[in-house]
């Protein structure tokens, strides 16, 4: 980036599009605020969202809907938790990122998510992602056909505003039911849009 910088001549509009690319700008801001202009919130709130175990504790205590969700974060934690939950269960990464490793992906394949409908089943994977990486989120399944998926994203001018916002409707997702979506109808629903506010 610092190089682009240099070849760009004048400071440009740095707008990360991935949970990759927020924390390194965040982590190294003082330097890059120099070359270009953009907006990010203090970082340890980056750190916090970037997450999903801060995510989901960051939905709890502001009071807004979502799943239950129960983190683990070693391996010694997992049987004090296990049998508090109601099945199915989504068994997902703490970090994206960390099931996108070689070693991961030869034990899971290539999973955003892992269901499970039981306790037993539940046991079996969690010993295979944790020969791996401990550090799982365990979340209710709230079901639904893809097409009840939706998400908002926005652009937050400097003063809080809420400059520019769109939804798009999941009409597809590969894999099915825990993917990305691969299709997508653009949609405009103002709840949507003061639940994103």
């Amino acid at each position: 980036l610092l190089d682009l910088a240099q070849r760009i001549g004048e400071p440009a509009v740095l707008f990360p599009t991935g949970d990759a690319l927020v924390l390194p700008l965040s982590r190294h801001r003082q330097e890059l605020a120099k070359y270009y202009r953009f907006l990010i919130s203090d970082h340890d709130l980056v750190e916090r969202l970037l997450s999903k175990s801060g995510l989901s504790d960051t939905i709890q205590e502001r009071g807004i809907p979502g799943p239950r969700s129960t983190v683990v974060m070693e391996a010694a934690a997992f049987a004090s938790v296990e049998g508090d939950l109601r099945y199915p269960v989504i068994v997902k990464p703490v970090y994206s990122a960390s099931w996108y490793r070689r070693e991961m992906v030869a034990q899971i394949g290539h999973r955003k998510v892992v269901m499970v409908g039981n306790r037993e089943e539940l046991r079996h994977w969690y010993g295979v992602i944790a020969a791996v990486d401990p550090r799982v989120v365990l979340q209710e399944c709230i079901p639904g056909e893809d097409s009840r998926l939706y998400y908002v994203c926005g652009y937050f001018g400097a003063d809080g505003s809420l400059e520019a916002v769109f939804a798009g409707q999941k009409l597809r997702v590969v894999p099915v039911h825990f993917g990305s979506a691969s299709f997508v109808a653009s949609v405009r629903d103002e709840r949507l849009v003061e639940a994103t506010r």
